[in-house]
């Protein structure tokens, strides 16, 4: 085999013949003509300002900031070239980016049919890659334009906006043109597309560099946060300032707290409230959510932004901890090292729970005089008891509280004292429920009762209701005289709780028209005191006289009512052996500025003041209120004390 080759200088191209030794056969090979492509594209502009919009791109996007790519190529050709040949443009916008921020306009690619849209287009009606078929005539230059717009809603406004032209030339099948004529094949010794870019107009100087300098500033609406109340949302004002270069994609982030929800922000300073995000599907291992909100592409240099962030406590799972706030600021364009500090705020808000239980008492009327000459009988003078008032001053909800009262039903003699006429009665029926644990002080003497209901005014404010009520003892004897009202000094005698620890109790139980009537306290002597605390009669679990005459006296010293420490409680104080009545009420649902008032109607019994040479004196009830139970299982339950004198 022989292999010839033959240059022809005429084509400037390269045959290769080969032939087989004495075989008397030759194949030549000719060598296709070659054709060098050369062109650039460009723009109309070097920057494109996406506010600055110049076309209407359809009625669905409106008008949007357009540009136009400018391409121009040639072709010379090495051998028998054809004098003009059709290729294909495909241009590809936006090529960086892994989301498009330009495309080709809808309207110029529908109504070329020398266009047709890629299928590797993100989207279609407004492309971003297509394909244009041009034919070029040998060493002469083409043009062709291609309009182009860009997103005003782009986020990345820093990275300029790439595209590439690609040519290509495609042989028929058979690799000739008419006549016999090869096709040519592509010089790829030169470049076999153009690219260029358009950078986005910003206000970042000469370097085209922008450094942001972001603060971000937030503070609480309030220095503790209360559980249980009416207005379970927390404010968290956020203000961010930019004290550098334009800052792009600034976003802020906060974190919504376990046990909280987000409710929602409010621009302070802005015709529009930045749109926020969860940045994520799910809460954190803490139960914590993240969220962004967008503030600006870009937030201008020495802009200022205000924000409040709305969150509001679950009812079901409310935060039973120090509520934990954190915001964070930053952009897509990077700060100074030195002045990263300030991006991040942190502050923590305390976790409370209050009630401001009220305990109001009063007496109708607050003061008796009486004149000691004249024995009065049982039927000449109401005397009408009126207290206590509970109430809730907020601002969290009580669900269930106790109110025990301790009536002075006995002297300490064991006389009737105040002497009870009716069972206690309650403003609100549906806000609780009474119940006297000494029901045999009821009435004892079985005097017969006349009620009528006016309306009085509560303590608590509201409406409250007084009853007059008018008793005849039936088969009584009693004596003349009568009551008289008038001011006069006298002197003030505590006539409550006399006996204490120095003093033990002699129960003489007799019936009296259906009522026990305790007689005669001795004084106890050293054996008697220690044999009773021998027998666990002065248990530590009882209350005592002294602990009732204490709690009374500390009410009285502070003008009212005390949040009380001591030992008196529902379970500890025994009326049946402090010659008192019991009281007790259930009350439940009490909301914020709610009250709930119970009345006790009873009489003076003015004999037992004569008989037992005790002209005057104050005569007092003591009331006592405890939180039971709350929307928010927290661990503090005030418990009130008042003492009510008359």
């Amino acid at each position: 085999m022989k292999r010839n080759l033959k240059k022809n200088e005429e084509l400037l191209r390269t045959d290769v013949a080969v032939g087989g030794w004495k075989s008397g056969n030759v194949a030549v090979m000719t060598t296709k003509p070659v054709v060098t492509v050369t062109g650039q594209t460009d723009a109309d502009s070097v920057t494109i300002n996406v506010e600055d919009k110049n076309c209407d791109v359809d009625a669905k996007i409106g008008k949007q900031s357009c540009r136009t790519i400018n391409t121009c190529l040639r072709y010379e050709g090495k051998g028998d070239t054809p004098n003009d040949l059709e290729f294909t443009l495909r241009y590809n916008l936006d090529d960086h980016s892994p989301e498009p921020r330009a495309y080709f306009l809808s309207r110029d690619v529908k109504t070329d049919r020398d266009i047709t849209v890629a299928k590797e287009s993100k989207t279609k009606d407004h492309p971003n890659i297509i394909e244009r078929r041009v034919r070029l005539e040998k060493n002469r230059q083409k043009c062709v334009k291609q309009r182009f717009f860009a997103s005003s809603t782009m986020r990345d406004k820093l990275s300029p906006i790439h595209w590439s032209v690609n040519y290509t030339y495609h042989e028929s099948r058979s690799g000739k043109l008419s006549g016999n004529q090869l096709e040519p094949a592509i010089d790829t010794t030169v470049p076999l597309s153009f690219e260029n870019k358009i950078n986005i107009a910003n206000n970042c100087g000469k370097d085209d560099l922008c450094v942001p300098d972001l603060k971000v500033q937030a503070v609480a609406d309030r220095q503790k946060f209360l559980l249980g109340t009416k207005d379970n949302t927390l404010l968290v004002n956020v203000t961010v300032h930019n004290g550098g270069e334009d800052s792009y994609e600034t976003k802020l982030y906060f974190d919504v707290p376990e046990g909280f929800e987000y409710s929602g922000v409010v621009a302070t300073d802005e015709k529009t409230a930045p749109s926020c995000s969860p940045t994520t599907d799910e809460p954190d291992e803490d139960g914590k959510w993240t969220f962004a909100c967008e503030l600006g592409n870009p937030l201008p240099q020495h802009k200022t932004l205000s924000t409040v962030v709305r969150i509001t406590a679950n009812e079901q799972k409310p935060p039973l901890k120090p509520i934990e706030i954190r915001a964070f600021v930053n952009s897509s364009n990077d700060e100074e090292e030195h002045t990263e500090s300030d991006n991040t705020v942190t502050f923590t808000i305390p976790v409370d729970f209050r009630n401001q239980l009220t305990l109001n008492g009063r007496s109708n009327p607050e003061q008796v005089d009486f004149s000691t000459r004249n024995k009065t009988g049982d039927n000449v003078f109401d005397d009408s008891e009126i207290g206590p008032v509970v109430s809730n001053r907020g601002p969290s909800e009580i669900d269930s509280a106790t109110l025990d009262i301790f009536w002075p039903s006995f002297s300490a003699e064991g006389g009737h004292l105040l002497y009870m006429i009716t069972d206690p009665v309650i403003s609100d029926p549906s806000k609780g429920r009474c119940r006297v644990k000494q029901v045999q002080n009821i009435n004892p003497l079985n005097l017969r009762t006349q009620a009528t209901r006016t309306r009085t005014g509560g303590s608590a404010g509201g409406r409250v209701h007084h009853t007059e009520v008018v008793t005849t003892r039936t088969g009584g004897s009693g004596g003349g005289g009568t009551w008289v009202y008038q001011e006069k000094p006298r002197k003030q005698v505590e006539y409550e709780y006399i006996p204490d620890d120095d003093y033990e109790e002699e129960e003489e139980d007799y019936e009296r028209g259906g009522s026990r009537i305790k007689r005669e306290a001795r004084k106890k002597t050293k054996q008697s005191a220690a044999r009773a605390r021998a027998d666990g009669k002065l248990a530590s679990d009882k209350a005592r006289f002294s602990d009732l005459r204490q709690a009374v006296k500390d009410s009285k010293d502070a003008g009212g009512v005390i949040d009380y420490q001591g030992p008196l409680s529902r379970a500890s104080v025994d009326c049946n052996a402090l010659r008192c009545t019991h009281i007790e009420c259930d009350l439940f649902n009490i909301r914020e500025d709610e009250f709930v008032l119970v009345e006790i109607f009873s009489r003076l019994y003015t004999n037992t003041l004569v008989d037992e040479r005790n002209p005057g004196g104050e005569i007092s009830s003591l009331a006592l209120a405890r939180v039971t139970n709350t929307k928010i299982n927290w661990p503090h339950k005030p418990t009130l004390v008042t003492a009510v004198s008359s």
